[in-house]
């Protein structure tokens, strides 16, 4: 049964709460639930007339500018609040350290151009901030909830068995587990009483040059707000949209570009033109004097992807696939036998049998032969049924 509750049984003794009227008054603003609009009026006056440049002294300016940057974020001003304390740290609920909300994960699709060269991509997000009419309160006249006095939870107790009591801490069901109540007709409007408020903004995602699928963009507390949370990040993950001539290799330096060439171009060289993910126009050339296959794996060095952060530029592999004719006409044969010499042909002999290959359809012969071994399997059956019982065989009568 240990732990403790926040900001009460097992948390430690709290600072005194010191005079919450201060920065208020340095602002002459009288009354303590101003909304923003009335904190940023009131600033202005008086920082126009105590400014320095003005003739105003600057001990004074001082003193108004670090009040209102206090009281103009909902967050310090919520812990100034509860403590009296300017200095107080908004990431800190009853004297314990706020938990921090989840994350938002956000997917983003990223050409392989975005990739190699560097960009940067604009995102709208929408997410829960904190009302800055009440300023996470909820409206006015909020009060200590009576029955779990501000804590959220209650301590209950539960009969398991005989003699057996499980005690367990559960939200409060008369605050919702807020620990503070609100009358009657003093709910915020704009907020409805939530203390938060939806909110949309825009998120500049820079895609550094080098950058690969699945790699992540974090805004540190960009994510939803929530008056007793430090609001969770914006991760941003981004996932490479297919490229129509190029692949990434898996570690993300290289590029491969899988080119078909001709039968003569495999013999006799080739060229040919690819655009960049730059937008260059690279000449590929063969190697002088060489005989290509399909499969033949060459390379255009530096031609790759950069490396993030660094100046190196890995290579770019040109897998090469041959494509043959075809068919070919009489003239064309001739004329690879003038060149290449006429095909070896084999000795004939007496016991010789001649067969041609032949044009097969694999998957037509395949389930025939599925259904042949079929039948076969199911004629075995029935011959096994006719055979005698026993053994098979009678034994041997002695004479």
């Amino acid at each position: 049964m240990g732990g403790g509750f926040p900001g009460g049984m097992g948390g430690g003794r709290r600072k005194p709460k010191g005079d919450t009227s201060v920065l208020y008054s340095k602002l002459g603003i009288t009354d303590q639930k101003a909304d923003l609009k009335e904190i940023r009026k009131a600033y202005r006056k008086l920082a126009r007339q105590h400014h320095p440049d003005r003739g105003g002294d600057p001990e004074k300016f001082k003193d108004i500018q670090n009040a209102y940057d206090v009281l103009s974020d909902p967050e310090k001003r919520k812990a100034y609040d509860a403590t009296g304390d300017p200095d107080a740290d908004p990431r800190m609920v009853n004297g314990r350290p706020k938990r921090k909300g989840k994350s938002t994960v956000f997917d983003l699709k990223v050409p392989m151009e975005q990739f190699y060269t560097g960009h940067t991509r604009k995102i709208k997000v929408t997410k829960t901030v904190i009302c800055s009419t009440c300023n996470g309160e909820g409206g006015t006249g909020v009060e200590t909830c009576s029955l779990c006095r501000g804590r959220g939870a209650r301590v209950v107790d539960r009969q398991i068995g005989p003699n057996m009591i499980q005690r367990m801490q559960v939200p409060c069901n008369k605050c919702d587990g807020k620990g503070q109540t609100i009358p009657r007709g003093g709910q915020c409007r704009p907020c409805s009483g939530t203390g938060t408020q939806k909110e949309q903004k825009v998120l500049e995602v820079f895609i550094a040059r080098g950058m690969k699928h699945g790699d992540k963009v974090t805004f540190s507390e960009e994510g939803d707000q929530h008056p007793d949370l430090i609001p969770g990040d914006v991760v941003v993950v981004l996932k490479a949209a297919p490229h129509n001539v190029f692949k990434r290799t898996p570690e993300g330096c290289h590029l491969i570009l899988e080119k078909d060439i001709t039968l003569l171009e495999a013999l006799t060289g080739f060229q040919f033109n690819v655009t960049h993910l730059d937008g260059r126009v690279l000449t590929v050339s063969s190697e002088p004097n060489t005989v290509y296959k399909t499969g033949d794996v060459k390379a255009v060095r530096e031609a790759g992807f950069p490396l993030r952060g660094d100046s190196t530029f890995g290579h770019l592999y040109v897998t090469l696939n041959v494509v043959y004719p075809r068919a070919l006409t009489n003239s064309h044969r001739q004329m690879l036998q003038k060149t290449f010499g006429t095909p070896r042909r084999v000795t004939e002999t007496t016991d010789m049998e001649t067969i041609q290959l032949e044009v097969v359809n694999r998957a037509a012969e395949k389930a025939r032969f599925r259904e042949l071994l079929q039948e076969t399997h199911t004629q075995y059956e029935e011959d096994s049924d006719d055979e005698p019982r026993g053994g098979g065989i009678h034994g041997c009568h002695q004479q």
